[in-house]
């Protein structure tokens, strides 16, 4: 099964509202913080999959709120 680019899109919105720009999440806390920076490191490899580019604009959704993700946890396996 693939996925579609109207599906990618879904996921992204997904989590740029309820993850990125999430201020109720416990920011300050280093397994949410480490969590996060997974989800977004593997949508970034969803998203190059599916488009054959990176998203690479996590941080700018997280930026809004006064945080930060790394979106590249994956890139040395």
């Amino acid at each position: 099964m693939k996925i579609t680019e109207k599906q990618l899109d879904q996921i992204t919105e997904y989590l740029k509202i309820n993850v990125w720009r999430n201020d109720s999440l416990e920011w300050y806390n280093d397994d949410i913080s480490s969590l996060i920076d997974v989800i977004s490191s593997l949508h970034n490899l969803l998203y190059e999959c599916v488009t054959g580019q990176r998203y690479d604009y996590a941080f700018h959704w997280c930026n809004k709120i006064g945080t930060d993700t790394l979106d590249n946890l994956f890139d040395d396996i």
